[in-house]
């Protein structure tokens, strides 16, 4: 119900895949170094940099056209910088906190749908933490 709501809420999905994909592949190319590896032992602090500078740059550019392209009040490119920050950080927490579950619970997947993938909630983890930051943000800090 929010003004340009519609945007807001693909800010969401932007900022949650472009982490997940900026780090998949910065953590291909470059990684080296372990993050976490009990919880998640692919995942790389290369692989993370590169997921958080991923969805700052993607964030910022999606904000500068997409968002200030379409609102009345334009929006200080310094704040798509903290939510490309917010996005990156958060996102891959929320990453860490299912893989977390999952091994606590001893499974693979959380599903079947997406074999090999971590079922269809590894898909929406990133989303479901972000999701309330993004509306936080919109809501308190740029109200």
């Amino acid at each position: 119900n929010m003004e340009h709501g519609l945007l807001l809420i693909l800010l969401i999905f932007i900022g949650a895949y472009s982490t997940d994909t900026f780090a998949y592949f910065t953590g291909m190319l470059l990684g080296r170094n372990k993050v976490l590896p009990a919880v998640s032992p692919k995942k790389t602090v290369e692989g993370t940099l590169g997921g958080l500078l991923g969805a700052v740059a993607v964030t910022v550019v999606y904000g500068i056209f997409v968002i200030n392209g379409n609102f009345y009040n334009q929006i200080p490119v310094y704040h798509f910088v903290i939510i490309g920050v917010l996005c990156g950080a958060i996102s891959q927490v929320g990453d860490w906190a299912a893989s977390a579950v999952k091994r606590y619970a001893n499974i693979k997947d959380y599903g079947k749908i997406m074999p090999g993938h971590g079922g269809i909630l590894d898909r929406v983890d990133s989303i479901l933490m972000v999701a309330p930051v993004i509306y936080f943000y919109f809501t308190v800090v740029l109200k």
